[in-house]
């Protein structure tokens, strides 16, 4: 079994004092490529920068301040463009602003957990939560974790805390086991979480973001959550590749070494995989020839 952790979303507000602030300690001061979108939230504008970061305004509610929103692309953007990891891009973020959410995630993978077994021992109370609302679903409509199985402890609506346990790997469309735990904590949520990983070497991080994620709920020692939080200190940090749009790097660093192990012990995943791979050449094949016959 294999671990790895990190931040998922960052959102913070700033004072409209300064609108420059935020960044000026990060991205080359007038350098980055950046393009008006559609505002969202009451604001009357909004900027996308060349990271993925977002930066939305409203000339005419100042008190609104400057909001700015990192996304797991953006966060990984900002590693890969600018070499600013994620505990100083937490840092600089966290430095004059009010936190608006943060979500923490942790991947593993070859854990065996069944997503609707979870939901099940949440359910009848063998997962115990301070949280009211417990769901599960087939296919999700809403999230990054859309088209997966997914169990969720916490209300998708008022979202102070919300956890999410979903299958990664389905949704990623992998032979791959890959579970995904998300952590989303809201505006009073978000302090103890903030000032826990500041505090924190980044390479004691796949600790603390565990910790947080297993002190949401109190799991059963004999349950297989119980044996993903046995050591957290095995957790190891990643940038989110997956959601950079640097899919090949994300797939050969992370995926291909598991899959590489898994098939060294069963020989017809190679075989599966192949397969695989013909089925969607014949598929390109078959649209590329009817792009040509029109």
């Amino acid at each position: 079994m294999e671990l790895s952790a990190g931040i998922d979303w960052i959102s913070v507000t700033f004072p409209a004092l300064f609108p420059g602030r935020w960044r000026s300690c990060i991205h080359p001061a007038d350098t980055e490529t950046k393009r008006q979108i559609k505002p969202r939230n009451g604001y009357s504008q909004a900027t996308v920068y060349a990271s993925g970061a977002t930066q939305s305004t409203n000339d005419s509610r100042p008190d609104m301040g400057i909001h700015i929103v990192y996304s797991a692309r953006a966060i990984g953007n900002m590693e890969t463009m600018y070499g600013v990891d994620q505990k100083q891009l937490l840092q600089h973020l966290t430095n004059g602003s009010k936190m608006t959410r943060l979500d923490v995630r942790i991947d593993v993978f070859d854990s065996g957990l069944d997503i609707e077994k979870l939901y099940q021992m949440a359910r009848s109370g063998q997962v115990e939560t301070k949280a009211r609302t417990i769901g599960f679903t087939e296919s999700a409509t809403t999230g990054s974790e859309r088209g997966a199985a997914t169990c969720y402890i916490g209300s998708q609506k008022k979202r102070k805390k919300l956890l999410r346990v979903y299958d990664k790997g389905s949704q990623l469309g992998l032979l791959v086991d890959l579970k995904r735990f998300e952590l989303e904590l809201h505006s009073g949520a978000t302090p103890e979480a903030v000032k826990r990983l500041k505090t924190a070497n980044l390479g004691d991080w796949g600790e603390h973001i565990g910790g947080l994620i297993k002190g949401y709920c109190y799991w059963p020692d004999d349950n297989a959550v119980a044996d993903i939080f046995a050591d957290m200190s095995k957790i190891k940090i990643a940038v989110p590749e997956e959601d950079t749009g640097n899919t090949i790097k994300w797939l050969l660093n992370v995926v291909a070494p598991v899959l590489a192990r898994e098939a060294a012990m069963d020989s017809s995943l190679i075989v599966e995989f192949m397969h695989r791979v013909m089925e969607e050449l014949d598929a390109r094949d078959a649209i590329d020839n009817r792009g040509a016959g029109q």
